[in-house]
This record gives structure tokens, C-alpha cells and sequence, in this order.
């Protein structure tokens, strides 16, 4: 496949979701490796207790956000209703990186199932105008449903994972 070609192909996609799917893939594979760019941060910056906090606290404001989109998607402004969106585009394709520099790898269990939560929910919102393109309602329909639903079953995990953190492991 020639350059020009190569261009062309991806020129028609939004920047953010190119963006989204190369560090989402960047992300994944860092996971699958025992996150050796956590190694790296760690030797320039002590990963401890307050490392762990800190990020945590970006992830959880990080979740917060994207759920302003729901309340402002029935916005009769448009201007608001759209810039909401674009906001909501850009820090989910930049919010694996959050859960990059949290998470140390994928772990067992619980941990596991939030970062694949995370990994999903990501993948389903860049994919999303895609399927929209479609045309077909039930499609748009179920995508959104995948979408919401694992946001939402990832809240009530949060707040085990933060428990569990917190309860467990003393200052």
C-alpha cells in the first residue's frame, strides 16, 4: 500500500479517534506486558502510595466527566450539546493513558475486570460513528447500550476497587 494511498484511507477519520485506537492498542499491549511504561515513570518518578491516590483521584474525575454527557445530550442548545461531545470524543480517547499510568498491569480479578471494562468502554465509544454510518437503528441501538451499560456497570466496581484500596492497604 503506497503513502499516498495509506493517507487517504485515514485522512477520513476524526483525529481523535485516531488518536483513541493508537494509544488504545498502545495501551492494551503495555497492559499485556506487565506495563513496562510504568517501570519506566518509576524510575523517574517513585511509584507509591500518593502515586496511586493521585491517579486514581485523575481516573475517577476522568469517569465523572464523561458522564456529562449524558445529562447534556438532551440539551436544546446545540452549540452546548455539540462541544459536550467533543469533549467527551477527546478525553476518552486520552483516558487510557490515565488508566496506563494507574494500573500496573492487568492483575487478577477485579482489577482485571476494570481495566477491561475501561478498554471496552473506550473501543465502543470510538467505534461508535461507525456504526452510526450503518443506518441501522437496532445496531446504533445495541452499540449505545454496550456503551452505557458497561459505564455504568464500572461505577459500582470503582467504588469496590477504591473500598478494597483503601481498607486494605494502611497509610
Amino acid at each position: 500500500m503506497t503513502t499516498q494511498r495509506t493517507f487517504t484511507l485515514f485522512s477520513n477519520y476524526p483525529v481523535y479517534f485516531l488518536v483513541g485506537l493508537s494509544l488504545g492498542v498502545f495501551v492494551l499491549l503495555s497492559l499485556l506486558i506487565d506495563n513496562a511504561i510504568l517501570r519506566i515513570i518509576g524510575a523517574v518518578w517513585p511509584i507509591d502510595r500518593l502515586y496511586s491516590i493521585l491517579t486514581g483521584f485523575l481516573l475517577l474525575s476522568g469517569i465523572l466527566w464523561q458522564w456529562r454527557l449524558f445529562w447534556f445530550r438532551n440539551s436544546v442548545d446545540k452549540n452546548l450539546k455539540m462541544r459536550e461531545l467533543n469533549y467527551h470524543k477527546w478525553i476518552g480517547s486520552l483516558f487510557l493513558v490515565l488508566l496506563l499510568v494507574h494500573a500496573a498491569g492487568f492483575g487478577f480479578r477485579l482489577k482485571s475486570l476494570l481495566a477491561a471494562c475501561v478498554i471496552v468502554i473506550v473501543f465502543t465509544g470510538l467505534f461508535h460513528s461507525h456504526v452510526l454510518a450503518t443506518r441501522s437503528r437496532e445496531l446504533s441501538r445495541a452499540w449505545e447500550w454496550v456503551h452505557l451499560g458497561i459505564s455504568a456497570f464500572l461505577m459500582p466496581l470503582v467504588m469496590i476497587h477504591a473500598w478494597a484500596a483503601f481498607a486494605f492497604k494502611s497509610f
